[in-house]
């Protein structure tokens, strides 16, 4: 539409005087009636007024995240409650008069590894139809579009423009329409995340309990506690524990681990590996970490190593000096650094107590173990034989020891599962104790007081102590009295008692080295008489209860200080003799085994490193439905050594041994019952015998003469 305006002149000449300053005021009204609409032509427009703005990632100072792999596969069932790596676009509505063309990108998300592929909707051109674009992200890579630097804000790219077309507008004053759109992302679960990261988190806490009690007094000199680690997560990481030991009296010592973890992809690792190694080694000097190469248990191959030194800090020789009833680790794991954390990746370990390790012992100390064995009832005939022929047994051992501390052990009985440490101290018993009761807990029984503590089930109300009687010609002051067995009596009726059944000398080493190692080992033969009341406790009708009651000796003097080694060794050999009355037996029990018999087969003197066959005499033939059950081997020698009998039959081969024979006779039985047969021959059936001079495993160190050994051979039918 063209509007043309003409002004006319009044003269043909328009005198403007000096210093006028001529205006012209024009007003135009234009009037457009009966118009509902506008056909209009429209260019290429964006709706935008100008580019939209990033939007800012949450500020988090405990991770920088350079780029991120999104997961391919399903979250753990619970993990999320709602849609995982999905983004979707809606168009919902476009009823403008003109066509659109709408898109959205995102560049920090990209679907090859060249990162050049960014995430596109559209764009689409819209008329009014509607959109519902639902993509899978699962693969991407999250990244920063600038390069490697952290990725700060979210960015993307809105294209919203009207496309060249025409279109008739209403000018009726009716609304031209609307454009609606709506976007939505789900939960993003990634399989690894690339950047800097500063993350601390509590680690698993680890207890250690049921550790023996009584080892009050007990030091150590050396030791060393090594932790052996294993790191899959390709960033730096650092512990920072706290090993702590405790009593149940509340005392307690703590000892900080701080050691910087080996790492997939670490500096200067020699080999690739997805899992790195580090060993850290706590002893009487602080904390050593080593960095060694996969499958590497040994410190000598580290390529990197941390020493922390204690500079009188508390050390884990002063935890186990506590000595604590329980052992705690825990504390935080802090991840720090530049690299990758992937999704299933771990750090995990194992620690043991490294041997050889040295102490001292300036008290003799005693300790139980925490569980009692139970001995189940004895079948009635054979109690009822026990209890009617023995007369007494005896208890013959002989040890060696390499061991560096020398002891005792003590076999203690029980008709409950209550033991003390004290047993041989409750004769001296004032008016307290009625007040004090009994515990079930049995991890307390570290001294009397744990036993018979306040908050008990029931109260004691009298303790019956019975003494050991003392051996002929030897004084006993009351003082020394040990206690055979004491009786508790409680309130409600019930009693429950603890005996010693008895106990066994362990010899300390005769002489030791500089370094507190076993130069001479010790030696001790020792006879145990058990009474039949003692044998009774064993042959009974309800279930017994046997606990080891162990006790070491002090270490006092100027070599005090003792290391045990792993060639460290203890042996020990016993028999059981019975002493039965001979008036049991009935006269038909006593003709059947006359029938059966007891045969001495040879008397023979053989050479050392000599050997005889002995075959069963051929008149000795078993009857109908017997068997031989025994062999009897007793050896003689005139000086300490090895008697060994290898007995050859047709089933198979045993070897028993007699150790420290001599001077006079000891006695093995070997049962052959699984290997002769009823319908053997004795004549062919032979017993291979060989006498064996004291060597590597002889108890006296001596070489022994080329003496002989006179071996007597007894075969017993059953």
């Amino acid at each position: 539409m063209n509007i043309h305006i003409t002004l006319p002149t009044v003269t043909d000449t328009v005198v403007i005087p000096a210093g006028d300053e001529p205006k012209i005021s024009l007003s135009t009204r234009l009037v457009v009636g009966g118009v509902d609409s506008l056909g209009i032509t429209t260019n290429s427009v964006s709706l935008l007024p100008e580019p939209p703005a990033p939007l800012p990632l949450s500020s988090d100072t405990d991770i920088e995240i350079t780029s991120a792999i999104l997961e391919t596969d399903d979250p753990p069932p619970g993990l999320f409650s709602g849609v995982v790596n999905e983004m979707r676009l809606k168009i919902l509505e476009n009823t403008l008069p003109f066509d659109i063309r709408f898109g959205l990108t995102f560049p920090n998300f990209a679907s090859d590894s060249t990162r050049t592929d960014s995430l596109a909707f559209g764009p689409y051109t819209l008329g009014d139809t509607t959109i519902d674009d639902l993509r899978s992200i699962e693969g991407y890579t999250f990244h920063n579009p600038a390069g490697n630097e952290p990725i700060s804000e979210f960015e993307y790219e809105l294209m919203a423009e009207v496309v060249e077309q025409d279109v008739v507008v209403p000018l009726d004053g009716s609304s031209l329409g609307a454009f609606r759109a709506s976007f939505t992302v789900g939960d993003l679960y990634f399989k690894e995340i690339t950047g800097n990261f500063y993350l601390s988190f509590k680690t698993v806490p680890t207890t250690i309990e049921k550790i023996p009690t009584g080892f009050v007094g007990f030091q150590f000199g050396r030791l060393s506690l090594s932790l052996l680690l294993r790191n899959q997560i390709n960033l730096p990481v650092a512990l920072d524990l706290r090993l702590t030991g405790k009593t149940f009296e509340g005392d307690s010592v703590a000892v900080p681990i701080n050691a910087p973890l080996n790492y997939p992809g670490a500096p200067g690792t020699p080999t690739a590996s997805d899992t790195a190694w580090t060993i850290i080694i706590l002893d009487q000097n602080g904390t050593s970490t080593y960095w060694v190469p996969e499958g590497d248990t040994s410190i000598v191959n580290a390529w990197d190593s941390t020493i922390t030194k204690a500079n009188g800090d508390q050390t884990i020789v002063d935890v186990l000096n506590l000595p604590p009833d329980i052992i705690t680790v825990g504390g935080d794991a802090v991840i720090q650094g530049e690299g990758t954390v992937a999704a299933g990746k771990a750090v995990w370990g194992v620690f043991e107590l490294i041997a050889p390790f040295a102490f001292i012992l300036p008290q003799d100390i005693s300790f139980l173990p925490v569980d009692p064995i139970p001995l189940a009832p004895m079948d009635e005939d054979t109690r009822e034989q026990i209890q009617t022929a023995l007369l007494s047994a005896s208890l013959t051992s002989r040890a060696q020891t390499n061991f560096p501390i020398g002891g005792k052990i003590s076999m203690l009985a029980s008709n409950d599962t209550l033991f003390t440490l004290a047993l041989d101290y409750l004769d001296d018993i004032d008016a307290g104790f009625s007040r004090k009761a009994r515990t079930g807990d049995p991890t307390f029984y570290s001294d009397l007081d744990s036993v018979l503590a306040a908050d008990a089930i029931f109260d004691i109300k009298q303790i019956v102590f019975y003494p050991e009687s003392p051996t002929a010609g030897q004084s006993v002051s009351p003082l020394e009295t040990r206690a055979k067995w004491v009786e508790f009596f409680t309130t409600t009726g019930d009693t429950f008692w603890i005996g010693h059944l008895f106990d066994i000398e362990l010899p300390s080493p005769s002489a030791f080295t500089e370094e507190g190692w076993v130069d001479i080992p010790g030696y001790a033969k020792q006879e145990i008489i058990l009474d039949a009341e003692r044998v009774g406790w064993i042959a009974s009708d309800t279930t017994v209860y046997l606990k080891t009651f162990i006790s070491l000796y002090n270490t006092k003097g100027p070599d005090s200080l003792r290391t045990i080694q792993s060639t460290n060794w203890i042996r020990f050999a016993a028999f059981i003799t019975f002493n039965l009355a001979s008036d049991i037996f009935s006269a038909e029990e006593e003709a059947d085994t006359s029938d059966i018999g007891v045969l001495s087969i040879s008397d023979t003197t053989l050479a050392i490193g000599s050997t005889a066959d002995i075959y069963l005499d051929s008149v000795f033939v078993p009857p109908a439905g017997k068997k031989v059950k025994d062999l009897y081997l007793a050896a003689t020698t005139s000086h300490a050594g090895i008697a060994a009998a290898t007995i050859l039959t047709p089933g198979g081969v045993k070897v028993v041994r007699v150790l420290g024979v001599g001077p006079g006779t000891a006695r093995i039985t070997a049962s052959a019952d699984d290997d002769l047969d009823d319908d053997v021959d004795p004549a062919t059936t032979s017993f291979l015998v060989t006498v064996q001079q004291a060597g590597s495993e002889s108890i006296s160190p001596v070489p022994l003469p080329s003496t002989q050994h006179k071996v007597v051979e007894h075969a017993r039918l059953w």
